[in-house]
This record gives structure tokens, sequence and C-alpha cells, in this order.
């Protein structure tokens, strides 16, 4: 049988045969296969982003914004992840002050049993969460690692320019373990032995 949706369709949801299709004012619609809407989920600005877990069941929409929506399809939950830690007090401030725009999830995936989200946000933040109780931990380069980190920037004063180079630092705040670094964003993610090992590019 043959089916002509109108709508822009963003994703399948093959699990539980259902398309994922834009709608109006930042949401999304859920409609079955005959064309029926199911539901609709409101995004942040820019988190036009869609991944889906394996099962089918949780979509995490992303991109743009510090805060990520996260809906259980199965009950119509929504939790917020957060890609920078900006709730914490004087985070910004701090650590990232002499900049402006948005602290984005740039880029995620769940892990292939669905236990766990491995996302990468803007500046070098490189987070997971688990998706029972959504708790939020940053992942931090060894200090091996550290080593292939060279991120600087160039600032032009007077027609003169200089490199500023930044070297990323780990650090305990407000109790927790953060990461503050200035580039090498995660640009894709991929997983070996069900997820045992995660690969970030």
């Amino acid at each position: 049988s043959t089916y002509t949706i109108e709508k822009n369709i963003l994703k399948l949801n093959i699990s539980r045969q259902e398309y994922i299709v834009q709608s109006e004012k930042n949401s999304v619609d859920i409609m079955d296969f005959k064309g029926n809407i199911k539901g609709n989920y409101k995004y942040g600005n820019g988190n036009d982003h869609i991944e889906l877990s394996s099962d089918g069941k949780l979509m995490l929409l992303h991109f743009y914004s510090t805060k990520s929506q996260l809906y259980n399809l199965d009950n119509k939950k929504k939790q917020t992840l957060w890609a920078h830690p900006t709730f914490l007090k004087n985070y910004k401030e701090n650590f990232y002050n002499d900049i402006n725009h948005n602290f984005g999830l740039t880029t995620c995936k769940f892990t292939p049993d669905g236990k766990h989200i491995i996302g990468g946000a803007d500046h070098g933040k490189y987070v997971i969460w688990d998706t029972k109780k959504f708790e939020r931990k940053e992942l931090i380069p060894n200090q091996a690692s550290l080593n292939i980190f060279n991120w600087f920037t160039t600032t032009i004063s007077n027609d003169k320019s200089t490199e500023n180079y930044f070297k990323p630092y780990a650090v305990e705040h407000e109790k927790q373990n953060l990461f503050i670094n200035r580039g090498y964003d995660i640009s894709n993610i991929s997983f070996i032995k069900n997820g045992k090992y995660i690969i970030t590019q």
C-alpha cells in the first residue's frame, strides 16, 4: 500500500512504525505509518537534530541550545539534558566569560544497549548520561591524550596578529569534575563490542 505524507519527514522510527515530521513553532509531530498524528513534542531554539534509542522509545532533540529535550515516547515524559552545566553558579563567568554564543549539544548518540547517551558540545565538552536517572558526567581525557590538544585563537590588534594558545584542564567546581576546553569538538561517535568501547572523532 502507498501513503502520501505532505509534511517534511525528519526521521523514521522503524521500531515503533512512526514518522517524525516537522511541525510548527519549534516542534515535531509523531505520526503513524498511515499519517495519523500521535503527539506533538516541543524543542528549544535550534534543537532540530534528532537521535533515537535503539528500541525507539527515547527521542533526543538537540543541537544549538544549551538545554536539550529528551522525550520518552511511551509516556511522553520530558527530561532536560544540559550540554554545558551553565546551571552551576558562576560557571560561565569563571570559565567562558569571553564567549557569547550558546553551548549546544552538537553531536550525540545512544549506546547500542540504550543505557547511556554520549554527547559532544561546543568548546570541546564531552558528556555522558545514563538513561535511568539521567545523571550527567563529563568525560575528561587523560594526560597522555591532552598532548594532542593545541588549540589557539588569533587576535588581531593594530594590524598585528597574536596567536593565543589555550591548554585544556580539569577542575572541580560545585562538587563536579569539569573539563575546560576551547576546541576539538566531537564530530562523530562510534561503538565497538556493543558499546563496551566508545570512539570519538
